[in-house]
């Protein structure tokens, strides 16, 4: 967590994100949550790594203390290594290119038909 700003019974979070397992979040994530523990607000300090589950509200970001997760159990879970990429669909992109030269064959040859009747 890199800040904390405190606004009445709300308080936002400033993250740096390291790692995203689905949505949109930015390699900074402003999340708003409520400002005590006991409302179930975050609970995390500066400099403090953490793994969270967020929830899109308009424009927001929010997370709760319910949604905080240790990021290795969050790994452990997710079967995902650390900072890499997934594995390849070689299959999918085989496919993928056989279709695409197929379709490009069609139309060369509709293409050439077309030419020879006019």
């Amino acid at each position: 967590m890199l800040e904390r700003s405190v606004r009445g019974v709300t308080a936002t979070y400033v993250f740096r994100v390291e790692q995203i397992y689905k949505g949109d979040v930015g390699s900074r994530a402003e999340i708003v949550t409520p400002a005590d523990g006991a409302a179930c607000g975050l609970e995390v300090g500066v400099g403090e790594r953490i793994g969270l589950l967020l929830t899109r509200a308009g424009d927001e970001w929010r997370s709760g203390l319910c949604s905080q997760v240790d990021p290795a159990d969050f790994l452990a879970l997710t079967n995902v290594e650390d900072n890499s990429f997934p594995s390849m669909n070689w299959g999918g992109i085989v496919v993928g290119v056989a279709v695409l030269g197929l379709g490009a064959f069609l139309l060369l040859r509709r293409t050439q038909r077309y030419r020879r009747f006019r």
